[in-house]
């Protein structure tokens, strides 16, 4: 009876030693997975909105505004073109797509660091200004980024050098001064502006294009 009794002890010991281990799998491994898991659904089920534009704007010219619209709603995806004469002329194209080039996009764009481009001065002479526009709101986070420049071109290869001046203590005399050059150049600018340019089907390409050559052909007659 004794050695029944302490066999029995000595089962239930291991029982709760198995039902011990089982508890700390299950809340350190198991429900943490479940609690990942659970986060990752939420994020995947929330709605999502992804807004990318550029404007520009024509100081002279036939031209008042074009503008380059692309959207996506949790997986929707738009792209809108309209272009505006300075005769008062608007022509509009439209295209739904069934694709993630838009996402694509903006992934691309961030990236590249497009929300850390910020606006340039006027380069003298310059017709076309360029505004471009990123916003996302993604599970409840929410942003959105602005700048402004003229002439990409300019900027991505002919903004040259800004030039810092250096004192340094601890060099002999002669060199105490020196100059520590940067590039200006950024070609991000123009990848943007031709990325909005070339972006669609190949249906809403050819409609953009006839839309403008409309307006421009109406601006002129």
């Amino acid at each position: 009876m004794k050695h029944l009794l302490s066999r029995m002890v000595r089962d239930l010991g291991f029982l709760a030693m198995i039902l011990l281990f089982l508890y700390g799998a299950w809340h350190y491994g198991v429900r943490g997975d479940v609690r990942k898991f659970e986060q990752v659904q939420g994020v995947l089920s929330s709605p999502s909105e992804l807004r990318l534009s550029m404007v520009v704007s024509y100081r002279s010219g036939p031209l008042v505004v074009e503008r380059y619209e692309m959207n996506d709603f949790s997986g929707r995806s738009e792209v809108v073109y309209t272009v505006e004469g300075r005769n008062g002329i608007r022509a509009t194209v439209h295209d739904t797509l069934r694709t993630v080039d838009v996402p694509a996009f903006f992934d691309k764009a961030k990236a590249e660091g497009v929300k850390e481009l910020a606006s340039k001065p006027p380069v003298r002479g310059a017709n076309e200004r360029y505004t471009i526009r990123v916003a996302s709101s993604i599970a409840g986070v929410s942003g959105s980024h602005t700048f402004t420049f003229t002439s990409p071109g300019f900027w991505a290869t002919k903004a040259g050098r800004e030039y810092h001046i250096v004192l340094s203590k601890d060099k002999p005399v002669p060199d105490l001064l020196t100059l520590q050059g940067i590039s200006r150049n950024d070609p991000r600018y123009l990848h943007l502006v031709e990325g909005f340019e070339a972006f669609g089907t190949p249906r809403f390409l050819d409609g953009k294009a006839r839309a403008r050559a409309a307006v421009l052909s109406r601006a002129h007659a």
